[in-house]
């Protein structure tokens, strides 16, 4: 059997950068240094960047890794490797690298070229918080072509919960049972 795949976002799933305040259970603030960091322009950010991290988030995810490989499809690439897997307790990941930021079809997420060229016919399972409606259309048709495919949206303002990371272990326990998670207009069940 093919080894799944499970591709992991940083800014909304496992760092909550629309919550108002910072969250309260497990996360904890972490201050990056600037020169990790660049805008557009590649400059370094001035003044760093604040993250909200919860260590809890290794274990889960060190759990779905019995059943999937972890691979990062951040916008952070390798720097997911350099200042979060350490912080969660979680090894070295692949990464999936987007040079293509800004420059992609409406509806769908900027990642999804790479991340379709990546993924290959593999089944595959990714936490991110900025589906399109298009995504859900292009993995329900990866599904019924026999590439099972589970998008599972995470609200940035709340992060990664058990109940995600549950949903995602129970479609990965059986991909080929060719099960879509429904989802509200929100992304969530």
């Amino acid at each position: 059997m093919i080894r799944p795949l499970m591709l992991l976002d940083v800014d909304g799933p496992l760092n909550p950068h629309r919550a108002a305040t910072p969250p309260t259970s497990g996360y904890q603030s972490f201050h990056l240094d600037g020169d990790s960091f660049t805008d557009p322009e590649g400059r370094p950010w001035q003044g760093g960047l604040r993250v909200w991290l919860d260590p809890a988030h290794g274990q889960m995810l060190r759990a779905l890794a019995e059943m999937a490989d972890l691979v990062w499809a951040t916008a952070w690439e390798h720097l997911a490797n350099k200042l979060v897997a350490p912080v969660l307790g979680l090894p070295e990941l692949p990464v999936i690298h987007f040079p293509h930021r800004n420059s992609y079809p409406l509806n769908q997420i900027f990642k999804r070229p790479e991340v379709e060229a990546f993924v290959g016919d593999r089944p595959f399972g990714w936490f991110d918080d900025d589906f399109q409606l298009g995504d859900y259309e292009w993995a329900a048709e990866r599904t019924r072509a026999g590439r099972p495919t589970c998008l599972r949206w995470i609200d940035p303002a709340v992060g990664l919960t058990q109940r995600d990371v549950d949903l995602l272990a129970e479609w990965l326990d059986d991909p080929f049972g060719l099960r879509v998670l429904e989802h509200d207009g929100a992304g969530r069940d």
